[in-house]
């Protein structure tokens, strides 16, 4: 190596070790000492780097700037990442105009697909649906071996689902997993929302199927607790309350904590219930009643205690049950099912 090269090697190792400001120190004295070097651009280009890595995104966008008026990679490459740093430092309308440049000026370019997905998100994060759309589509036609195929294809299914458009929604998942270029982060995100689009759509039974699929491809997903809950929901819509039972149970177990723990013990004792098993109906809908978290199942949960002791043909409890029920919500709508179901267990008390 020349001693140019070495000191530019160094400069590498220094930000490859994430020491950007000493990097960036690095570089810029190689421009000083070599002015005429072939690196001489590339290290101009670092430095931009070193800024846009530290969160410094105007000055990375200056840079990136100076280097994108000229004809070579180098200015191709610095004007995708001026576009990244100007969207960055939250001018999204500027961001577009460069990304519309960067695929204007080599649609087949490296960046093309990329620039375009950046647009695409812009537009997804200001809810402009439509305009997402015709981007990540663009992106599905034009540039289907592109490294951001898979992504896009997840994001036109997230853009699909915000406008409720739940069966094309549903295809774009599906096509990712085709997509060479997708991870499995974004293959496991994009499966998830397979079931939730199937759930959307009321196709409880493949909605299980999907989540089911999910959980055994991905367990350590993320969502992976939340897709049990969605399963035990997809299990209990399509009347499978044996396997309703099973998943709510382990989203029981796993799900401590979790903003859905309450409506998967609410759907747990519905599974019971719905089963003749009245005496675990029973105690569950009591756990319900007592975690103090909502009172979104409280009504309903006290009915259906007293009637799960009412088959039980335990109906001292099962009057307990509604007489509470009627204490505390004696003016709600379908209270009178609880006087009724109260003297018929005062009757057969007797």
């Amino acid at each position: 190596f020349s001693k140019a090269q070495s000191d530019y090697l160094i400069a590498d190792s220094y930000y490859n070790l994430q020491n950007y400001a000493k990097a960036r120190a690095l570089y810029e004295e190689f421009q000083k000492n070599y002015p005429s070097s072939a690196l001489l651009r590339t290290a101009a280009y670092s430095v931009g780097w070193t800024y846009l890595k530290s969160n410094d995104f105007q000055h990375a966008a200056a840079i990136f700037g100076e280097l994108a008026s000229g004809k070579d990679d180098i200015a191709y490459n610095a004007l995708y990442r001026k576009g990244q740093a100007v969207r960055l430092a939250g001018d999204t309308k500027q961001a577009l105009d460069i990304f519309g440049q960067v695929v204007a000026s080599r649609p087949g370019g490296d960046y093309a697909d990329n620039a375009l997905y950046e647009s695409g998100m812009i537009f997804f994060e200001q809810k402009n649906y439509d305009n997402a759309i015709a981007i990540f589509e663009q992106i599905a036609v034009k540039y289907p071996l592109g490294d951001v195929a898979g992504d896009a294809s997840r994001m036109l299914g997230e853009s699909h689902l915000a406008q409720k458009e739940f069966g094309k929604a549903l295809d774009a998942f599906r096509s990712v997993r085709s997509a060479i270029s997708a991870d499995d982060g974004v293959k496991g995100e994009a499966a998830f929302q397979e079931g939730w689009s199937l759930y959307k759509m009321q196709k409880y039974s493949n909605a299980a199927v999907a989540f089911a699929s999910f959980l055994k491809q991905y367990p350590q997903h993320p969502k992976a607790t939340e897709a049990l809950f969605w399963s035990g929901e997809s299990y209990f819509q399509s009347e499978q309350f044996a396997e309703a039972e099973r998943t709510y149970a382990q989203f029981a177990k796993q799900g401590s904590g979790h903003p859905k723990l309450e409506d998967g013990q609410y759907g747990l004792a519905w599974s019971y219930f719905k089963q003749g098993k009245y005496r675990q109906a029973a105690v569950t809908f009591e756990q319900v009643l007592a975690d103090n978290r909502s009172t979104r199942f409280t009504f309903d949960a006290q009915l259906r205690l007293g009637d799960s002791y009412y088959y039980l043909k335990d109906y001292p409890k099962a009057a307990s049950a509604y007489r509470a029920a009627i204490q505390s919500f004696g003016s709600k709508t379908g209270i009178d099912y609880a006087y009724y179901q109260l003297a018929q267990s005062d009757y057969k008390s007797d």
